[in-house]
């Protein structure tokens, strides 16, 4: 009798590699292109819109340089428009809005505002003597021993106009005001500035001052007045000398 054996059935089934990527691709080409075309786009743009942030965020350091060098420039030009360009003090336009800002302050405190108004003695026959050149340098050296003469910080020095000076002392009582105004004068005098064309015996440089408080709502002008009228009555009582005069404005 025949033996029977059997056996399993295998099927083996062998794709192509090259088949199978042409059948995907003829499956996903609808949709592949429009995603390379998107992710192409999306790339695109964000390089674009990375170069534009770029450029504003240069654009905007420069525009703060730009405004900080303004700003610089601006300052300066404030700092000079209140510089009296040849002896470096507070010029005519400082020592204004200082004497008003101190006077505001007092309105308010009820503390007395002095002002000292000085002027070179002879000043006009120093310059028709020596020369402007001479006379130029003469008020620079004035300049700098009032610029540097110890006092508080507080107080304003200006040049008033041509070789006149003035001092802003705020919450300075007449007594107060009268003792600076004399070392002012002995500082000068110390100083020793030759000065051969004026009339006074020691032929050098001194100063005249006129001095003026003023308290409790003060006016700029009357104490400016007051200190200038007690200037030229201390230019008419033999110069180089100091007089002082008491106003109290209500």
């Amino acid at each position: 009798m025949p033996i029977r054996t059997s056996y399993p059935l295998v099927v083996a089934v062998g794709l192509d590699k090259s088949v199978l990527k042409r059948q995907w691709l003829k499956n996903n080409i609808a949709i592949l292109f429009p995603n390379i075309l998107l992710l192409l786009t999306v790339v695109l743009l964000g390089r674009l819109m990375l170069k534009q942030f770029r450029k504003t965020l240069e654009h905007r350091q420069e525009l703060l340089l730009a405004r900080d060098e303004l700003t610089r420039a601006n300052l300066t030009l404030r700092d000079l428009a209140l510089i009296d360009g040849l002896t470096g003090l507070g010029n005519r336009r400082q020592f204004d809005i200082c004497l008003e800002q101190s006077l505001a302050r007092a309105s308010l405190t009820g503390e007395p505002v002095s002002l000292i108004m000085c002027d070179i003695d002879f000043f006009k026959s120093y310059n028709d003597s020596r020369g402007h050149v001479a006379g130029d340098e003469c008020l620079k050296r004035v300049a700098d021993i009032l610029k540097y003469l110890p006092r508080r910080s507080t107080d304003i020095v200006a040049r008033y106009g041509g070789e006149e000076f003035a001092l802003i002392l705020p919450a300075t009582d007449i007594e107060a005001a009268e003792q600076l105004a004399q070392r002012i004068l002995a500082t000068i005098r110390q100083a020793a500035l030759p000065h051969h064309a004026s009339l006074l015996p020691e032929k050098i440089i001194t100063l005249s001052a006129g001095i003026s408080t003023s308290i409790t709502g003060s006016d700029a002008l009357t104490l400016k007045q007051s200190a200038d009228a007690a200037l030229y009555t201390a230019k008419r009582s033999g110069r180089n000398c100091i007089v002082s005069a008491w106003d109290r404005i209500s």
